[in-house]
């Protein structure tokens, strides 16, 4: 007799247990169990087995949900043990009835014992079973009460009894259990709306907050109620009559607010955001636009619904008249107002701003009488003012010793000044810190829709860090750049489901460590030499496929292999953010993207520096904050010495698999004591030796065991190096054989 494992279960005798047995069996990959056997395989057989049958089948039928009846299957064995063979269910998850559908009901086979299985296992069962459109899924939270809902229906004359509960999509028509529409309009809903007034422009400064939860309906009356509230009604005179305007149509924020419930991505845990200001109201709500529409297609009146069971129950309710009409009843309403409402989408938000009537209307009026504003002067400007009439210019130390301020206090006020057109700055010398920003899916060309899902792998670290939100919970990751390491284990540390990580080249472009800590440690798997090459899903990601490829980067047909997730993050490299630097006309490596500088930083431009990721980018932040303290320095002495006449720039050249190098020539009398040489490789290399050549005399020798193009060597030349060569010519860097 085999002993209990994942697949087989022993129970001496019937007990209230075996029930939990069989969901975990069924919710799993099945198994048999067997009634009149211990734990150590011994047969004790059943005293009463027609009894102990009855009752067997009986519970199972009773006691369990949905119907597992079909997956179960019993066998008599020599009139003393019970064999009950159990196949994995096709509507998962299963059940105890008295319990519900909550981690006390629902069990998972792991290992030779069951276990309550997990809110997220319970979420994914769901999920497979019912498929990806939030509305219609089983919800976990099953105490529900629906007095808001039910006040609503009445309100407007519509049956609300249980018996209509499946046919308005509350209930599944499987099991009976509720969905995440009947989560939504009951009182226990957990996603809320919150509203904030502020007293300016930017909306950074508060003058009064809500938020409101409850049912969907009564946070629409709340919100309405509450924004009726912050609708002011500006009254003019013109002889006798007198004439009451407000500053929003009424019918536009209903308009505004009814879009915002009915069409946003219940999905996301966020709420629904509206701000008001003196100048605008604008509603911000989560999920862009579905695949296929543009937002001049909404201002057409093209409308295709993504919550389609609720969307109906406000167009029973009679709260929306019909699809698409909504948002073009906003613009009619503004037809007279000289500014127009705006609508805008990105990949995860939708928002409509809508402009304040009467200020809009009274901005345009004064438009053509309205001067710009004179600054305000204040002392301290003045006595700035009358220095440099007399004298012409300032520096910065002298408005410090004119005004008696510290050098913080010095600098915004000469930004204060320069903003307002009082002064000109005039920079000796630049340094140029812009950073990089994250290569996006746009320019990977990836086949497949467009759908909800896709993030670069910076994005979904800060929704995660800064907002608390989960991009997803089956991720598939697209590169094997640093922060899409550190995101992997971040997902999986939050409880997200890290399938896989692949990269297109044969090697990680991370740090070995990364690799290990982030990856081996969570048994997370790697596939170097594979890509995506299809994205499944209109709406939101359903499938990855991915396919290993050639020396030439070609995807190899029947290496494809298919993973079901709801995510896929990209870290696919970082681009320097040089646009401000090709238009000061500084010159670009073609391998780095970044400016091109000697060996104080200084680009092509005398008295512009570069560092940092803006040069090129780096694995490790510490040799960012190295470069720009070098930079620093390098500025300072530029402007103690001012521009050399005459310099003697050696290019620093390279072999051996060697990329780039940093900096890219260097002039002996100028460069610091200590010169850092930094580069990266173009593979992965094993044994080699680096040596630095001053001429034909190498004077720097490193053995390497491994380099990888994921990590930036560097060389230290000192000055005493450079000085003891006169007349140098040649510097040189090889990789070579160890």
């Amino acid at each position: 007799m085999q002993y209990e494992n994942e697949r087989m279960e022993y129970k001496s005798q019937l007990t209230e247990d075996i029930y939990k047995e069989v969901i975990a069996f069924t919710n799993t990959d099945g198994g048999v169990i067997y009634i009149g056997i211990d734990d150590q395989g011994n047969v004790t057989g059943i005293d009463n087995v027609d009894e102990t049958y009855t009752r067997l089948t009986n519970g199972i039928r009773d006691a369990i949900q949905p119907d597992v009846t079909m997956f179960v299957r019993y066998v008599l064995q020599e009139n003393k043990v019970i064999r009950i063979e159990v196949g994995e269910g096709s509507y998962k998850p299963y059940y105890l009835k008295s319990k519900g559908l909550k981690p006390a009901g629902v069990y998972v086979r792991q290992g030779a014992t069951s276990v309550q299985a997990s809110p997220e296992q319970i979420r994914q069962m769901i999920k497979d079973s019912d498929g990806d459109v939030f509305e219609e899924m089983r919800t976990v939270q099953q105490d529900l009460t629906f007095d808001e809902a039910a006040a609503a229906f009445k309100r407007y004359k519509v049956d609300f009894s249980e018996d209509k509960y499946i046919a308005l999509g509350l209930r599944n028509i499987h099991d009976d259990q509720y969905t995440n529409l009947a989560l939504l309009l009951s009182d226990q809903c957990q996603h809320t709306t919150k509203i904030a007034v502020f007293n300016d422009e930017s909306c950074t400064e508060f003058r009064d907050s809500k938020e409101f939860g409850g049912s969907i309906f009564k946070q629409f009356e709340n919100s309405i109620n509450y924004l009726a509230l912050c609708n002011r009604t500006v009254s003019t005179i013109k002889g006798v009559v007198r004439t009451d305007k407000q500053d929003y149509p009424e019918e536009a924020i209903r308009e505004a607010l009814l879009n915002a419930l009915v069409h946003r991505d219940y999905s996301f845990s966020g709420s629904i955001i509206i701000n008001v200001n003196d100048s605008k109201m604008e509603f911000i709500s989560l999920g862009g636009l579905l695949p296929g529409l543009s937002t001049e297609d909404i201002r057409l009146g093209v409308s295709q619904p993504r919550n389609k069971k609720l969307a109906e129950i406000f167009h029973r309710l009679r709260l929306i008249e019909s699809y698409g009409t909504g948002i073009r009843r906003i613009f009619k309403l503004y037809a007279s107002c000289p500014v127009q409402p705006s609508i805008e989408a990105t990949t995860n938000a939708f928002r409509i701003v809508l402009p304040n009537m009467n200020a809009a209307s009274a901005g345009a009026e004064n438009a053509a009488e309205a001067k710009p504003a004179a600054p305000v002067i204040t002392p301290q400007m003045k006595i700035v003012l009358d220095y440099l009439k007399e004298y012409g210019e300032m520096r910065d130390e002298e408005l410090q010793e004119l005004l008696h301020i510290k050098k913080t206090r010095a600098y915004l006020l000469t930004r204060q000044m320069s903003e307002e057109g009082l002064i000109e700055i005039d920079a000796r010398a630049i340094i140029l810190t812009m950073g990089c920003r994250e290569r996006s899916r746009g320019a990977l060309n990836i086949p497949g829709y467009r759908p909800a899902g896709i993030y670069s792998a910076g994005t979904a670290q800060r929704l995660v860090n800064m907002e608390g939100f989960m991009p997803g919970r089956r991720v598939v990751i697209l590169g094997s750049g640093d922060i899409g390491l550190i995101m992997a284990r971040r997902m999986t540390l939050e409880g997200a489901k890290v399938l896989v990580v692949a990269e297109l080249l044969p090697y990680s472009g991370g740090l070995k460590r990364n690799i290990v800590q982030c990856l081996n440690d969570f048994d997370i798997p790697l596939k170097l030499s594979h890509t995506v090459v299809n994205i499944e899903g209109r709406e939101r990601v359903s499938g990855i496929t991915i396919a290993e490829v050639g020396p030439d980067r070609k995807p190899i047909p029947g290496t494809e292999i298919h993973y079901d997730c709801d995510t896929l993050l990209l870290s696919c490299g970082l681009i320097p953010e040089n646009e401000l630097s090709r238009g000061m006309g500084v010159d670009i490596s073609p391998v780095t993207n970044g400016p091109v500088v000697d060996e104080s930083l200084q680009t092509s431009i005398p008295g512009v520096f570069a560092a940092g990721n803006v040069l090129h980018v780096h694995d490790l932040v510490d040799y960012v904050s190295e470069e720009a303290a070098a930079a620093g320095r390098a500025a300072v002495r530029y402007l103690a010495q001012g521009e050399t006449a005459e310099r003697h720039e050696i290019p620093v050249t390279f072999e051996g698999g060697i990329r780039y190098t940093v900096p890219a020539s260097i002039d002996p009398k100028l460069a610091a004591d200590d010169l850092v040489l930094r580069f990266r490789v173009g593979g992965v290399m094993k044994k080699r030796v680096v040596k630095l050549y001053l001429g034909d005399e190498a004077v720097v020798s490193r053995k390497r065991p491994v380099m990888a193009p994921g990590e930036m060597e560097e060389l230290k030349l000192t000055k005493d190096m450079l000085a003891a060569h006169p007349g140098l010519s040649r510097i040189h860097i090889t990789v070579e054989e160890a």
